[in-house]
C-alpha cells in the first residue's frame, strides 16, 4: 500500500505528526528528491507499458502500408505503361510511386498525431480519476513533426520497392517513334 501526501508548511512538523502514528506497517516517508525519483521510475512503468502497443502498431502499419503499396502499383499498371508511352522515363514513374507513398504516409502520421492527442487526454484523465495524480498531456511540436517526417520517410522508402518492381517489367506499348 502506498500513499502521496502533500503536507503544509511548516513540512516538519506535518512530517513528525506522521512518524507518532501508531501502525501496524512501517512507514517510508520520501521527500525531495527522493520522491521525485520515486514518481519519475513509477512514471518511466507506465511509459513502458505504453510503448509496446505504440511499436506493434507502428510495425503493423508499416506492413500494411507496403501491402496498399503493392497492391495499387499492381492494379495501376497499365496507367504506368501508358505514361511511359506517352514519353515518361522509368525515372518518372518511379517519382510518382514513391511521391503517392509519402503523401500516403504523411496522411497517416497527422491522423495518428491526432488520435495519439486525443489517447493522451484520455490516459490522463484517467490516471486522474484513479490514482489521482495530475499529468498534463503535451504534445510538442518537435515530436510531432519529427514522427511525420519519420513516416513520410519510411512511406517513401518503402514504395520504392513497389515501384522499381513496377518499372522493371517491359512495356506492353512502345511510344510510336517520330
Amino acid at each position: 500500500f502506498m500513499a502521496a501526501l502533500w503536507v503544509a508548511s511548516p513540512e516538519e512538523e506535518s512530517v513528525e505528526v506522521l512518524r507518532r502514528i501508531e501502525t501496524s506497517q512501517p512507514l517510508f516517508l520520501l521527500r525531495g528528491r527522493e520522491a521525485r525519483r520515486f514518481v519519475a521510475r513509477s512514471a518511466e512503468k507506465y511509459r513502458a507499458l505504453l510503448m509496446v502497443p505504440i511499436a506493434l502498431v507502428c510495425v503493423l502499419g508499416l506492413v500494411s502500408l507496403l501491402s496498399l503499396l503493392f497492391g495499387a502499383t499492381r492494379s495501376r499498371q497499365k496507367e504506368f505503361a501508358l505514361l511511359r508511352a506517352a514519353g515518361a522515363t522509368r525515372a518518372n514513374v518511379v517519382a510518382i510511386i514513391t511521391l503517392s507513398g509519402g503523401l500516403i504516409g504523411t496522411l497517416g502520421a497527422l491522423i495518428g498525431v491526432a488520435i495519439a492527442v486525443i489517447w493522451s487526454n484520455v490516459i490522463c484523465e484517467f490516471l486522474a480519476e484513479s490514482i489521482g495524480w495530475t499529468i498534463e498531456p503535451l504534445l510538442a511540436g518537435d515530436v510531432a513533426t519529427w514522427v511525420c517526417g519519420v513516416a513520410t520517410l519510411l512511406a517513401m522508402v518503402g514504395s520504392l520497392l513497389p515501384a522499381l518492381l513496377t518499372t522493371q517489367t517491359r512495356d506492353l506499348v512502345s511510344a510510336p517513334s517520330i
